[in-house]
């Protein structure tokens, strides 16, 4: 099992966030600024498979609904 901690702290500060990626696929909460700390982590979303969220605190969750639009953005249905 790989374990990639994406960050370790919360909203106000700006170098970490409070996410975990578990072999490229799992990813343990999405907090805001996500997409963009993954990216640069070159990790590509469109290989996650599941979101798990620990808690309702926005520093967790915040960047769900983005994460879902850009993986729609990334693969539209061909018609």
């Amino acid at each position: 099992m790989k374990l990639q901690i994406v960050g370790t702290g919360s909203i106000p500060v700006k170098e970490r966030n409070a996410c975990a990626l578990i072999d490229d696929k799992i990813l343990i909460d999405c907090e805001n600024g996500i997409i963009k700390t993954l990216e640069q982590q070159g990790v590509n979303i469109n290989n996650i498979e599941a979101v798990f969220i620990t808690h309702l605190h926005g520093d967790h969750f915040l960047d769900l609904p983005f994460l879902i639009l850009q993986r729609t953005f990334n693969n539209p249905k061909k018609n």
